[in-house]
């Protein structure tokens, strides 16, 4: 019983979570639209200096950054590549081969502690580059990784009937895993084995397992290993259920994936979100919330009148609160989420417009992919650390 309440506060907490900070980012984007009919770069530079004053150092070269990389060539494919791939071996070889990169920006590629670090620091390099060489880039990318275009294009191409057929099965087993990712986040064990398995398999590779192995906590090894295998898709779901058979402890959790029921609505609810953020969600909520403050402030012109606007600046300090709430904790009773989602509800409404009034009970039923889950968390940390930064100034 305890376990089922855990998990149904944990699911309400993911919830929460994915609402503001996936959503409500987009939500505020569409507010400084429909109010000033201004997008979010011009508001940027019509507020720059208030935003210099009251942001950290980070989330303003995090603000600048975006900026720059938002019309690139690269940007909508960047979310993508930069959380399912690894940019560091092959590709980057065929990048120093072809005069894109030298040996010097490989070794400084080497000491980024993370994949995703590396992925990011040779995407940023390659914001540098000729158009053409970025032509080359993608098309090596695309050649390494049969599913570029699930991983890492906004839009996928269409597939005939035996094709969706087969990604429906492989659909399902994504489905039960994430269904079950709570589960396994808690319960999996053995991972060494686990591991040796997928590299045997060549689902991962050494760097994988480096990168694993660096977490000293199990949870946060079984967190990684997951996403990791998510980007193998397929083959990466079928071995792990293999490796997780041919342990004793292990099996049983492939007896309550493998039992777990897909439904229609399932597949519906748990459909991979476009790997194309908004600008707004490429920010993040505490920057967004930050950047709807100084437009307040710097009093730009109105193209649609909104009576309320003291409710507004209510509206964006209670998003406040409701982040740092979620920031420091990790589960979500009932009550307290019936609550927020009245409150989210209301204050998304009020920001949106029509629009998002009539879509804002979907924003509830959806569910993250295993690789959302992963960012929404790594986001949720970064915060967590920003906060306990403020503090420590104070």
């Amino acid at each position: 019983m305890d376990t089922i309440k855990y998990h149904k506060k944990r699911t309400n907490y993911l919830k929460a979570a994915y609402i503001l900070f996936q959503i409500v980012p987009q939500v505020l984007e569409k507010h400084v639209k429909r109010t000033h009919n201004i997008g979010l770069q011009v508001a940027i530079e019509s507020t720059q200096e208030d935003l210099r004053r009251i942001l950290t150092e980070e989330e303003f070269s995090d603000l600048y950054h975006m900026n720059r990389l938002y019309n690139h060539r690269l940007y909508p494919y960047y979310h993508g590549i930069v959380q399912n791939t690894k940019l560091d071996t092959s590709i980057m070889d065929f990048l120093i081969t072809m005069g894109i990169m030298t040996v010097g920006d490989r070794d400084e590629v080497d000491q980024c502690a993370s994949q995703t670090r590396k992925n990011k620091l040779i995407m940023e390099k390659m914001m540098d580059q000729s158009e053409n060489a970025c032509e080359l880039f993608l098309n090596a990318v695309q050649r390494y990784y049969d599913n570029f275009e699930e991983i890492c294009v906004e839009i996928g191409p269409e597939v005939d009937m035996g094709e969706q057929i087969v990604n429906q099965e492989i659909g399902h087993i994504g489905i039960r895993i994430t269904k079950n990712y709570d589960m396994l986040i808690r319960e999996m064990s053995n991972t060494v084995d686990i591991i040796d398995h997928l590299i045997s398999k060549e689902v991962l590779d050494i760097d994988d397992m480096e990168e694993i192995k660096s977490s000293a906590v199990q949870s946060e090894i079984n967190r990684k290993l997951i996403s990791r295998i998510n980007i193998a898709a397929a083959r990466g779901y079928s071995e792990l259920l293999v490796a997780l058979k041919a342990d004793v402890v292990n099996s049983t959790l492939v007896d309550k994936i493998e039992s777990t029921l897909v439904t229609e609505e399932d597949m519906e609810c748990y459909k991979p979100t476009s790997q194309h953020q908004s600008f707004g969600t490429s920010l993040g909520l505490s920057i967004m919330i930050s950047l709807c403050e100084a437009i307040g402030r710097a009093e730009l012109p109105k193209v649609e009148p909104i009576k309320e606007n003291n409710i507004i600046q209510e509206d964006l300090t209670l998003l406040k609160e409701h982040m740092n709430f979620i920031v420091e904790e990790e589960e979500i009773c009932e009550e307290k989420y019936s609550r927020l989602a009245v409150e989210l509800t209301d204050i998304i409404q009020r920001l949106g417009g029509e629009d998002v009034k009539r879509s804002c009970k979907k924003y509830f039923m959806k569910s993250c992919c295993v690789n959302e889950m992963n960012c929404l968390l790594d986001k949720i940390q970064k915060q967590k650390q920003l906060m306990y930064l403020r503090k420590s100034k104070h």
